[in-house]
């Protein structure tokens, strides 16, 4: 039986000025702002959210801990069942100091009800904000936005799959056509172009121009034919 061949992904993510955006419209819900740029700039999955406790966001050593938990008689555990740590960058920490809910533990982003967000309440409320403003981006869009930005930054597809939890395959197929320019010199394979040939050509160049403005052109000392006595006698 043949395989079907999987196709390429069609993925979504925001710019920088889109991400200002998404906040802005965000403003009036402290929470849902602060959840919202948690996803962008720290690429966690919806659950790995709603599921942060207190004790898994550390402000002071700027740190965010995906972790399993077990809490009231629940478990749960990252989609990848490993466990992680996200660095948190400076734009999502001036975020989060100045979030104060009025929280109720073990929750860092209680829902209105101070219990851990329904997943489907969370979306259904976000969704309806968005589209009150015309937009249509989702936590997926969001996690999105996190590895496209890093791909586009630069970043390894492994440093990327590390934070993300995810591996680096998955990575590849999202994220390696997002850095194009990384590949300039693999495939440079012609004969002589090397960066002395790119500067020879650009003085044979600028020679060039000269002559068409008929200006001089510096040229080397002229040689004198010195002749010696036996020189002379052999001729």
């Amino acid at each position: 039986m043949r395989r079907a061949q999987e196709s390429a992904p069609l993925i979504t993510w925001l710019t920088q000025e889109q991400i200002c955006e998404q906040l802005v419209f965000l403003r009036d819900s402290p929470t849902l702002k602060a959840m919202v740029a948690t996803f962008i700039y720290a690429g966690l999955r919806r659950e790995e959210g709603l599921w942060l406790t207190v004790d898994d966001v550390d402000l002071d050593k700027r740190l965010i801990y995906v972790r399993a938990k077990l809490i009231n008689g629940k478990h749960w555990q990252p989609k990848t069942k490993r466990n992680r740590v996200v660095p948190i960058s400076g734009a999502l920490h001036e975020i989060l100091a100045a979030y104060l809910p009025q929280r109720t533990e073990p929750w860092f982003f209680p829902s209105t009800r101070g219990r851990r967000w329904d997943a489907d309440n969370f979306s259904q409320g976000l969704r309806e904000i968005n589209r009150s403003h015309g937009l249509s981006w989702s936590c997926l869009d969001f996690r999105h936005t996190f590895g496209s930005h890093l791909a586009q930054k630069g970043e390894s597809l492994y440093k990327i799959a590390e934070l993300m939890g995810n591996s680096p395959e998955i990575c590849r197929r999202h994220y390696a056509a997002l850095m194009p320019e990384k590949m300039h010199d693999v495939v440079e394979f012609s004969p002589g172009r090397s960066p002395t040939a790119d500067k020879t050509e650009v003085i044979l160049k600028q020679i060039l121009e000269k002559l068409d403005q008929k200006e001089p052109v510096p040229v080397g000392p002229k040689l004198r034919l010195i002749r010696t006595a036996g020189d002379e006698a052999a001729s």
